[in-house]
């Protein structure tokens, strides 16, 4: 039941317009900027922080910083499925080029009640976070293929 569920969302996923896959990709890649920066303010400050306008500055100001540059750099360009060594390079160049900005704006604008440091530790959680979520699509997709695959073989055999 399980595999059916899966092969089901699968094959939708592979027919979204190229337009839809990117547009998900951008949403996916804003909710881990907020949540980088979540995690990021929970470990500096060691409580759990419950976002309020204050909290959310950061976040916005990751989401603003980190979307346009994916983009320019091709980062919504690759197909996950199909992505290499490649996409890391291109993801790590993304993230450290934003990291830099993220970490030069903390330096440059000392927003009250947010640590420095958060320049610093969201960019990394960051890079994690895309890295894996890029990683585990890429398997996903491509446990489906395999398995199209072995399905073409053994028709071919008989």
């Amino acid at each position: 039941m399980i595999t059916s569920i899966n092969k089901f969302f699968t094959q939708y996923a592979l027919k979204l317009p190229r337009y839809v896959k990117r547009s998900l990709a951008i949403c996916l890649d804003s909710i881990l900027c907020f949540m980088a920066t979540w995690i990021a303010l929970s470990l500096r400050l060691e409580e759990f922080v419950i976002i309020n306008w204050q909290f959310a500055v950061p976040a916005f100001i990751a989401v603003g910083i980190a979307i346009p540059i994916f983009y320019s750099l091709g980062l919504y360009n690759t197909i996950f499925r199909y992505s290499s060594t490649d996409a890391i390079r291109v993801l790590i160049k993304a993230v450290a080029i934003y990291g830099l900005l993220y970490s030069f704006i903390f330096i440059i604008l000392t927003i009250q009640g947010i640590p420095r440091s958060i320049g610093i530790m969201q960019p990394m959680i960051m890079f994690l976070q895309v890295g894996t979520s890029r990683w585990l699509i890429k398997k996903w997709l491509g446990q489906h293929f395999r398995g199209n695959m072995n399905e073409i073989a053994i028709m071919k055999k008989k």
